[in-house]
């Protein structure tokens, strides 16, 4: 049996798979994190910003902070704060009435914007390519089924707090 069938089988075994589930979700993260500033380490964004830059260049019409925010789980005040370092580096334009609250006004790739989610896309395929070089197709939707399952009954019993 391989070292790494090994590891998974101690995982799975244990008396507490929530322990594992947990460590093995949180590196995940904190990898996934600093890939993400590995990315954004060439620009002058954040590493919170290569998401929104790789979303926003999907859409040509753009997106309001709350469609942002929903697409990609962020809280839509961090959105709005964050959103203006963007518009100030000439990455996207968010103009609206002045007086008014931008919530519903359309964030938009400028072309310097579309250049750098361009690349952002770029190296997100080049990891995407790494991560899943030795795991099959049929292997990598099992992953996404059950992934998706997974958090959407965290997210059922999150919102489910507080409701007694």
């Amino acid at each position: 049996m391989k070292k790494e069938d090994e590891a998974i089988k101690d995982f799975f075994n244990g008396p507490e798979r929530f322990e594992s589930f947990v460590l093995l979700v949180d590196s995940a993260h904190k990898h996934i994190s600093k890939i993400k500033q590995m990315i954004s380490a060439d620009s002058s964004i954040k590493s919170v910003h290569t998401l929104w830059l790789y979303i926003l260049s999907k859409y040509n019409d753009g997106l309001t902070p709350t469609e942002l925010a929903e697409k990609t789980n962020i809280d839509r005040s961090l959105v709005s704060r964050e959103i203006r370092e963007l518009v100030s580096e000439g990455y996207v334009d968010h103009s609206y009435p002045k007086g008014k609250r931008g919530y519903n006004t359309k964030i938009t790739l400028t072309d310097k914007g579309r250049d750098l989610a361009r690349q952002i896309a770029a190296s997100a395929f080049a990891v995407q390519s790494a991560v899943s070089q030795s795991i099959s197709t049929e292997e990598l939707k099992v992953f996404y089924t059950i992934l998706y399952k997974i958090c959407k009954n965290l997210e059922g019993i999150t919102e489910g707090q507080g409701q007694e």
